[in-house]
C-alpha cells in the first residue's frame, strides 16, 4: 500500500515495476498486431476490483477474448476467514461469467507447504485434503452453470447483485445482497421445482 504520490512514484520507478509495465506494453502491442487470441488473466485482488480490471483489458485489447487462467483468493495472515473466502470465491467465478470471462480456472486448488512456508493464495482443500467452505461453493456453482449451450448475464439491481444462468427452458440465479444485509426478493408466477440454496449448499 502507499499513501502518498511520491510513494507511489517511488514505487513505480522500482526496476520490477519497469519491467513488468515493459511486458504489459509489449504484450497489448501483440493483441492490436492480432498476434494473440485470447488474453489469459491472472487475478487474486480484491474481488470488488475484477470488474474494473476487465474493462481495463477490454479497453487496451478489445479484439482479445479474456481467460481466467488463473483466478483464486489471495489471503495472507492469520486473520484468514474461510466463510469470507467462500463468498468471495463465489463472487469471483460468478462475476467473471457474467463478464464473459472464459474459461475461469480457481488456482491453486490446495495448498503445497512443500513448495511455500505461508499459505498466500488459499486453496479450495485444507492442506490434509478436508474441503473448506469455498470448495462447496465453488462446486456449487460448477453445477449451476454447467452445461452446453448456457448463456450468462449479471444481475444489477438496487439490493442484489450476481449472475443469471440461461439453461434451456430454465434458469439458475445466483444472487447476493449489495449492502450484506438480508433482502426480500419477491417471486411470481409458476415456479414449479424451484429450489433455493445458501452458498455452502
Amino acid at each position: 500500500d502507499v499513501g502518498s504520490v511520491a510513494a507511489l512514484q517511488k514505487e513505480l520507478a522500482d526496476a520490477d515495476a519497469v519491467r513488468n509495465r515493459t511486458f504489459f506494453d509489449v504484450t497489448v502491442a501483440a493483441a492490436a498486431a492480432g498476434q494473440i487470441d485470447v488474453w489469459q488473466l491472472h487475478y487474486y485482488e480484491p474481488v470488488e476490483e475484477f470488474a474494473s480490471v476487465v474493462a481495463w483489458v477490454r479497453q487496451k485489447a478489445p479484439a482479445q477474448s479474456i481467460g481466467g487462467w488463473e483466478l483464486g483468493v489471495a489471503w495472507p495472515g492469520d486473520d484468514y476467514d474461510a466463510t469470507q473466502h467462500a463468498v468471495e470465491t463465489t463472487k469471483l467465478f460468478a462475476g467473471a461469467l457474467a463478464l464473459g470471462v472464459q474459461p475461469d480456472i480457481y488456482l491453486p486448488e490446495a495448498f503445497s507447504p512443500d513448495v511455500r512456508d505461508n499459505e498466500v493464495w488459499r486453496g479450495l482443500w485444507e492442506p490434509d485434503g478436508s474441503p473448506r467452505p469455498a470448495a462447496a461453493a465453488f462446486e456449487q456453482l460448477v453445477h449451476a452453470t454447467a452445461g452446453e449451450g448456457n448463456t450468462f448475464a449479471p444481475v444489477t439491481t438496487a439490493t442484489l447483485a450476481g449472475l443469471a444462468v440461461g439453461k434451456g427452458d430454465h434458469s439458475t440465479l445466483v444472487l447476493w445482497s449489495r449492502s450484506l444485509q438480508p433482502v426480500t426478493l419477491p417471486l411470481t408466477g409458476v415456479l414449479g421445482g424451484a429450489t433455493a440454496s445458501e452458498i455452502t449448499g
